[in-house]
């Protein structure tokens, strides 16, 4: 079906300024889809394996980016204190799921009063809570809790780079307890129309 190559000053300059390598490989062969799997496991340490499972005739490239970040927390939770505790869904359902807990210092925000009546409705408060990562705690982990009479979807409305940027702000030390259950998350975008917003049509 024919073969695509790359500019020579293109893959110089990814590999020069991003430290990106670039392959050209047959899309018709069973062995490409093992080696961008391949890829994808070794610079995931193993924990993605199966990035995609075929390639569409449709197909001309991937691009491929891959982030690997593991770290113990600043202040370890101990195991002692995790328990099998309710935890509520988005749906309102509750799960008993295992729960880390401690009581320590941490950085804190909240956006309303909560010792006394403020302009803030109870269906737009929240909380939040910053967990640091390492002895240098470079890397940060925020929790954001809406109020009981809240919900995710309505802290979603407010949430936005603008907002965000102001809420990191307001984080100042403080000593509370704080209690959340282990999780996972992943993250899937089809990045064709963040390209054509760059103008690659």
């Amino acid at each position: 079906k024919g073969r695509m190559n790359f500019n020579p000053d293109f893959k110089t300059k990814l590999l020069n300024y991003y430290n990106a390598e670039s392959s050209e490989l047959d899309f018709a062969s069973p062995k490409t889809l093992e080696l961008i799997n391949k890829w994808a496991s070794n610079n995931t340490n193993g924990k993605i394996t199966d990035l995609i499972d075929k390639i569409d005739d449709k197909v001309v490239s991937y691009l491929i980016n891959a982030v690997y970040f593991k770290s113990n927390w600043t202040e370890k939770f101990k195991e002692a204190e995790t328990k099998t505790l309710d935890f509520t869904l988005a749906d309102g359902t509750k799960k008993k799921v295992p729960l880390m807990s401690s009581f320590r210092n941490f950085r804190y925000y909240s956006n309303f009063n909560q010792y006394g009546n403020d302009q803030i409705a109870p269906e737009e408060r929240f909380q939040g809570a910053e967990i640091t990562y390492g002895k240098d705690k470079k890397v940060s982990l925020y929790l954001f809790l809406p109020d009981e009479k809240s919900s995710l979807e309505k802290f979603y409305k407010q949430l936005n780079n603008e907002s965000l940027e102001k809420w990191l702000k307001g984080f100042y030390s403080s000593q509370g307890f704080i209690s959340f259950p282990k999780f996972k998350t992943k993250f899937k975008n089809e990045l064709s129309d963040n390209l054509i917003s760059l103008g690659m049509t």
